[in-house]
Formats: structure tokens, sequence, C-alpha cells
């Protein structure tokens, strides 16, 4: 058995006040220490139930994002409490770990209101956008502190966890999956669409010439016809202020609904009080030097916009959109072809990950995939039997819902994913 630290720490008590965390208390270990003994008198659970508490150990909060192996800026303290008041009407339950005075692992968990019929809980995240994921410090026994939260996560008492678009590869969440199979939970992993991400570790012309000819040639001629029309150029704002942010993100989201978006109603501006939302959320990116923001102009007007957070080396291409006016010169794909040279030249960039569901658009700049599905865990007897017949409706209920819709893509052979990442 993989041992804990020998190390002087708390014992649990049982019982908590809302907000308050666990009561503990101190006890001197000198001696190595099994996981369950090293769990027991080692780790501090805090239960954090306001955007406000959670803003009141953001510190904390941030520094295990920064050691976790999740890149997204918006799984910081700040854009989660902002999702939680926008998304939740501030309902929260943080589950913190902490050791030694510094958090080793934390889940931001929401009521999940279309989960009406029973009480389902699932990461402060939905379609709009991700601030709430699995964060544990790669330094600590992951096992042993995803054993205690999943013991704290007990005392919310949700029949069922679903967590949805998790990165279920990842060693987090492995390591929760573990953990609930040593503490006899049951639970799920159903794959989901996987995400697309390029590699910017070679030069740009080599991995461009690594693209397909029918691409290639798509590209060079919306770009011609680009300049016969007096030419297009990239706008890039990569440490926009937070005042510029503001303006910029509204400018862009215009674009996007007079796209195809706004057509079906999907976009930005289409919903009432989310444009106040991501405005306010790119403040706080670009406070904190994590927001790249990038337009194409055409005669100085813009036709397309990428919105982009980014950090550790990542950058997350959450929100793109195009004026539809211009559909003849492929303004988005135009955009990408313009403006990720810039990213390729960058030596504190790595990666690009393109945040939704692979389509044909993304699959074309790909150089790989990261399989994503929905994570569902059950303790009671009741949500044992929830799960259960889900698992065995679910073929039925695919069969039943409509067509997916045209941007739903297949993966091409050259970006299959590995065999385990398509069992449930």
């Amino acid at each position: 058995m993989r041992m804990g630290w020998a190390v002087e720490g708390h014992a649990t008590l049982p019982g908590h006040a809302a907000g308050t965390g666990m009561q503990t208390t101190t006890r001197r270990v000198t001696t190595p220490l099994d996981r369950q003994e090293f769990a027991r008198l080692s780790l501090k659970v805090r239960i954090l139930d306001s955007p406000a508490a959670l803003r009141g150990v953001s510190h904390a909060w941030d520094e295990l994002w920064w050691r976790a192996e999740a890149s997204l800026p918006t799984l910081r303290a700040e854009t989660a409490a902002q999702w939680s008041e926008h998304f939740a009407s501030g309902r929260l339950a943080a589950v913190c770990i902490e050791h030694e005075g510094s958090f080793v692992a934390a889940l931001p968990m929401v009521p999940l209101p279309f989960k009406r019929a029973i009480p389902a809980m699932g990461p402060a995240s939905g379609v709009w956008s991700r601030c709430g994921d699995l964060l544990v410090d790669p330094q600590a026994d992951r096992e042993a502190v995803c054993g205690v939260l999943l013991r704290a996560l007990r005392k919310l008492r949700p029949l069922l966890m679903w967590c949805d678009a998790m990165a279920y590869q990842q060693q987090a969440w492995a390591s929760l999956r573990q953990a609930a199979v040593e503490q006899g939970w049951a639970h799920a992993c159903i794959p989901q669409a996987a995400v697309g991400q390029l590699e910017l570790r070679r030069e740009w012309g080599e991995y461009f010439s690594s693209r397909s000819k029918s691409h290639r040639r798509a590209l060079r001629r919306a770009e011609k016809c680009a300049e016969q029309m007096g030419g297009v150029a990239v706008a890039w704002h990569e440490a926009p202020s937070p005042e510029s942010a503001t303006e910029l993100v509204r400018m862009g989201f215009e674009v996007e609904h007079r796209g195809w978006k706004g057509r079906c109603g999907g976009s930005v501006l289409s919903v009432p009080g989310l444009l106040s939302f991501f405005q306010r959320q790119a403040r706080q990116l670009a406070e904190w030097g994590q927001l790249r923001l990038v337009f194409l102009l055409h005669r100085g007007q813009p036709i397309a916009f990428e919105y982009a957070p980014c950090a550790k080396g990542v950058y997350h291409a959450v929100k793109v959109g195009y004026d539809e006016a211009w559909h003849a010169l492929s303004p988005g794909q135009l955009l990408r072809y313009l403006a990720y040279p810039a990213l390729f030249a960058d030596p504190a960039m790595y990666r690009i990950d393109f945040s939704g569901p692979l389509t044909q658009a993304t699959a074309r700049w790909s150089t790989h995939a990261e399989p994503r599905g929905s994570l569902l865990f059950a303790h009671s007897l009741a949500g044992r039997a929830i799960l259960a017949a889900y698992r065995a409706l679910r073929p039925v209920l695919r069969r039943l819902r409509s067509a997916p819709p045209p941007e739903t893509f297949e993966l091409p052979p050259s970006l299959s994913l590995p065999r385990s990442a398509h069992r449930n």
C-alpha cells in the first residue's frame, strides 16, 4: 500500500456547520502512516456554502489551481464564484481538502436544476462557461485525498453526482474513480464528444504542411479572395485592460450574433444577461493577464473573433464567431489561418484547446483529441438504483432523441481515441 506522509496534522471529527468546514483536533504523528490513517489524521475538510465563502479562500484555491493539472483559468475561485452567482443563484457547496494550511483538493458543486426529479449535484460548469472541475495537488497522495473528498460529498446527501464533459482520463478524475471503487460507490463513465487540441511544439510551416491538401487549398483561396475584396487583417489583444476587455467582448459577441448562432438563437446576445456575465468574466481574466482576444478585420470592421482564456501555456479557444454576411471568405477559418502562426512563434505557448465537442471545423486543425465524458457517482441505495436505471435506459433514450445537429462530427482515423476511451 502506498504510504502517506508522517506529519503533525488534524484528526477529523463527525459533524460540521454549513460553511465552516469540519471540526478538528490535533495529534502528533511520528511514524509513517498508511493511506486511511494519513487521511484521518492529516487532512481537514472545508465546505464553502456561498460565493463569498469561496472568495474568502481565493488565495489558497488559486494556489491549488496553479499546481493542478487543469489549465483553464476560469476554474479559479473568483470566476467560479461568478458562475455560481449567475447560473445557480449563488447556491454553492465547494468541497476543499486542506493539508498543513494548503488546499490539496477542491471541487465546486452546485445543485443541478435540470435533474429536478432527483437531488443531483455537479461541478459549477455548463454549456456557456466551464468554471468547475476537480483540482488535485499532483504531489499529494491522490487516492487518499480523493477518498476524504468523497466522504465529505456524502454529507451533502446528493442521490447522484453528475459531472458532465469532464476530461476523465486526467489523473485527478482517475484517482476519484479509484477512491469510489475502494469506498463502494457505484459509478459510471459515459464517453461524450472528444475535444480537439493542437500541439504548438514545431514550426508553423511544418505543421501547416501536415494538414489536408483540400484544407490548405481552401484557406489560400479564401485569403486570395479577401485580398481581391480589399484585404483582411488580424488584430490581437493579448493583454487588454479590464476596461477595454468589456468593450472588446461586446464587439466580439455582436459579430457572433450576426452569424448562424444568432440566427438559431444560440448566440450570447440571444440570452438576456449573458453578455454581462462574459464581460464580468473578461474583466477578471484581463486583470489576471489571462485573456486573449483576436479579431479578423475587413476594411477596419470585425468579421470574425475568438475569445480565449490563456494560462499555463494553453490557449483555450472557448468562443468563436463570425459575420455570416462574409461566409464566402470562411472568416472563422481564415482568422485561425492568419492568427495561429503567432501562437506557434510564442515560446510561452505549447497547446491550443478548442474547448467544445470536436467538429469538422476544429478537426481540420487538431493534432489529437482529448476524450470527455459524463462521470456519475452514487452511494445510497436509491442513488444506485437511479444510476442502474439510467444506464439501462440510456440506449433507448438516445434512439428517441432527435438527430444530432449539423455541427456534430465523427472522429477521423488520424484522431482516433484510445480503445479504453470508448468503454462505458
